[in-house]
């Protein structure tokens, strides 16, 4: 069996619109998570949970995502996604306003869809009715339509998404997280662990979901071009990273992050180079206002 490359990229768009309609995508993007509950109470309804909706239901009513659709996924893997998701609130609350859907592809790409023919349905379901009625509205129906023909095309295991606040995604590929497919896609990824071509205690969904969010945030807080991570990468050099993180960190600065991000969010003890990379995370992140 060959390492699969199964962590893609995440993905951002820019684009030119009117200032107020950056202004209440702004305001969208800084909403924070208020726990209403602990996280093991949160954790053990998850665990109960006998279906997809129900555990659609459990993330949106807890305000882990403004939508959350799980069709076509494994519940066992839908189960790990959102327990993901919510540990990361719990650490990470000033997220929550980039986590706009979690769930499979087709799901967001067919909502994409609709927002493109800016559906009214789908447009309330993702809490944009303010932002919408903004002039420049228009310009988030193209990049609907763009990022839903990119993202359509599929073939990856999961993906990060950013749209600039507005419909921002962590997305999994039913043919690997579905029914079928999981039980092989979990095979790959304890082959992959056993090469070292993922991190430490990443051999598993919970080190794809969170290496996903590694992207994230990268994107989130630029960390690709932070000084500190680009020295960092610098001076361990491929063989070093390879041995201290994983051969599919040497990929990339990106990868760099996300591999290292989900070690130290995935392993009980974190090696010395993602606790050094998480430590850069923290502080950037610590910046978001």
């Amino acid at each position: 069996m060959a390492p699969k490359d199964d962590k893609d990229k995440g993905f951002s768009w820019t684009f030119t619109a009117p200032q107020a309609l950056f202004d209440k995508l702004d305001v969208r993007k800084r909403r924070t998570f208020f726990p209403l509950i602990t996280e093991n109470n949160l954790v053990g309804k998850l665990n109960a949970a006998s279906s997809l909706s129900e555990i659609g239901w459990i993330a949106k009513e807890r305000n882990l995502c403004d939508v959350c659709d799980m069709g076509g996924l494994d519940i066992a893997a839908a189960k790990v996604i959102v327990k993901c998701v919510a540990h990361m609130m719990y650490c990470y609350p000033k997220l929550r306003g980039r986590f706009c859907y979690v769930g499979s592809y087709s799901r967001y790409v067919e909502r994409l869809r609709r927002l493109a023919e800016s559906d009214e349905e789908v447009i309330r379901e993702f809490g944009l009715q303010y932002v919408w009625q903004s002039e420049g509205a228009g310009f988030l129906g193209m990049i609907a339509r763009d990022i839903g023909k990119s993202t359509g095309k599929g073939g990856t295991l999961a993906s990060a998404i950013c749209t600039a606040g507005f419909a921002d995604a962590l997305i999994f590929d039913e043919s690997d997280y579905g029914p079928a497919g999981y039980r092989d896609a979990c095979k790959n990824w304890e082959y992959n662990l056993k090469t070292g071509y993922h991190p430490r205690n990443c051999g598993h969904a919970t080190g794809v979901v969170y290496h996903e969010i590694g992207h994230m945030i990268d994107t989130i807080c630029s960390l690709s071009a932070n000084p500190a991570i680009l020295a960092l990468w610098r001076s361990r050099g491929e063989d070093r990273i390879a041995a201290e993180l994983s051969r599919y960190a040497t990929v990339s600065v990106s990868e760099f992050i996300a591999e290292a991000f989900s070690e130290y969010m995935s392993a009980p003890y974190p090696r010395l180079l993602a606790h050094e990379v998480a430590k850069i995370i923290k502080e950037a992140y610590s910046k978001i206002k």
